[in-house]
Formats: C-alpha cells, structure tokens, sequence
C-alpha cells in the first residue's frame, strides 16, 4: 500500500518527534510511505527525519495562501496517487480531509491530544466524518474523540507512541542538598500552557519557601512563546530560577538529570500532568488548585 503522510508543518514538537518512528514501523509492515508538509515551521524535526533516511517534502511557507497551499498538496497527492492518506495535526488533518473528499482516497487520521480550540469545537463532530478512522495516543485521547467529537467506538484505533528507552541513563534520587532539578521537555507554544507552570512554581515560595531555594526549574525546548516566559518569569520574580535551555536533538542526558519531571497542558478544561518512564523519575501530579504531590 502507497500512503501519503501529512503533517502540517516539520516543528520540533512531540508529534513530529514520533513520525520517523511511525514511518519505520509502517514501512516495517511493507507500505510504502511519502512525508509531506504543510509548510516547514521551525525545521527542527527534519534532522531526525534525514538521521532516520526518510525522505520528505515542503509544500509551503508559513505565510502561503491557505487555499494555495491546499491546491499544492491536491497536486502533489495527484502525482503518488496514494491508496490512503495519513494526517497528522489540525492544519494537515483539514488539508488531508478536503484532498481525500475530491479524490476519493480514504483518510486516517491522528489526534495527539483532547484539545480543540473552542471556536473549531462546533465543527468537530461533522468534520470528523471525513476520516475513515482516527488514531488516538492514549485512552484519554480516545475518551475525547468519543466524548467531544463523537467519532464512533468502531472508528478509533488506540496507538500508545510513547517508548521508554532501556538504554537511556536513568535519573537519581534527590539526595537533599544539591538543586531539585524539575523540567519539562516540549514546545514553547500556547498548548503546553507553560505560563502555568510558572506560576504553579512562584507559588511553590508560599506553600514550600524551603524547597522552592533549594530548587531550580528547567524547560528544554523552543518556540514563539520564549520571550513571553521570560517576561513572565521576571513579573512572577522566578527569573534567577528558571532556566530555558533551548532545543535538545537528544533530550536523554537532559531528562537523566532531573529530579521531577513536570508536563503541562491545555486539554480545554484543566492542565495535566503525565509521568514520564524514559528517566525513572518518581510520581508527580498536579490538580487544577495546584496541590502538588511528590
């Protein structure tokens, strides 16, 4: 089988980590698999795709004419002629929905996370109708699709990508006297809610002021929201704490040397907080009050 693999952009976000990852493993099945992009974004996933040998394609810049761009991939999906159309992510989920209406290819299509902007939610549940199937991440994903975008039961296929690496260094126990290390590893954009965080951890002075000395808070990642933190940061008086480190090609080291690992996200009603298995770290969780349990 041909697929056309579509994402809307190369960012170096969550979603995009995992696509060579998915690529090998429906290659690994014997499909014959094309990436294409909406448009490139900030490119950081691409070296994972070129380390991984997977070849891809750009289709636009960030400023094209949203129905140019469309009429772009309704050209380059007309020359593979695919006999299905994978999407990933809102812009090329659309995208991938209109291309496989007119050429009558089916769609399957992946949803990372329960969140949809509220001005898209009215839509949802005629719209995902167009795809023939969805993949969801985890359970709460699943949950979403059935609950807010009422795709049926029969329609949803569950595809945990989360792996924890045997060989990756493990983290150690906070011995008490060197700097508790938490971080958080993703995007500086709007839907990890990281303005949150900053604000759960300037509380953590009030609630713990010994803890919060002896702490340090550490977001790996980038993304247009980085000076908005920062000033963020400098309002909430955390900035002499709060360390953003930037893009990491292998976040491993990195996730080794925490001592909490922390997760925001916007899901439309609360934030979340997901432990991570890759650097053996002990629970945290957090709950829309912000009682933090450790």
């Amino acid at each position: 089988m041909h697929i056309v693999y579509i994402v809307s952009s190369f960012e170096g976000g969550g979603a995009e980590f995992a696509i060579p990852d998915i690529v090998k493993a429906l290659q690994g099945c014997g499909h014959q698999v094309s990436v294409v992009g909406c448009t490139l974004g900030d490119g950081m996933a691409c070296s994972r795709l070129d380390a991984a040998g997977i070849a891809y394609k750009v289709l636009g810049q960030p400023n094209t004419n949203r129905w140019k761009r469309v009429l772009n991939l309704l050209s380059y999906v007309k020359a593979k002629k695919p006999d299905l159309i994978w999407t990933s992510l809102p812009k090329a989920t659309l995208d991938g929905q209109i291309i496989g209406k007119l050429l009558k290819i089916p769609v399957i299509s992946w949803q990372h996370s329960a969140f949809t902007k509220r001005y898209k939610e009215w839509a949802m549940p005629f719209l995902q109708r167009l795809s023939h199937y969805w993949i969801s991440d985890s359970a709460s994903v699943s949950q979403y699709l059935k609950a807010r975008m009422k795709v049926k039961p029969s329609r949803i296929i569950e595809w945990p990508i989360f792996i924890a690496h045997s060989d990756w260094p493990q983290s150690q126990l906070w011995d008490g006297q060197t700097p508790l290390r938490i971080g958080s590893l993703g995007r500086l954009h709007y839907h990890k809610d990281y303005p949150t965080l900053l604000r759960a951890y300037a509380h953590l002075r009030n609630i713990a002021p010994d803890l919060y000395k002896k702490s340090v808070l550490i977001i790996a990642g980038a993304g247009p929201d980085k000076e908005a933190l920062q000033k963020l940061a400098v309002e909430l008086g955390i900035e002499n704490q709060l360390e953003l480190v930037g893009h990491l090609e292998d976040p491993s080291q990195f996730l080794a040397s925490l001592h909490v690992y922390v997760q925001p996200f916007k899901n439309g009603r609360d934030v979340y907080c997901r432990t991570r298995s890759d650097g053996g770290w002990r629970a945290c969780s957090f709950n829309p009050c912000w009682g933090v349990g450790l």
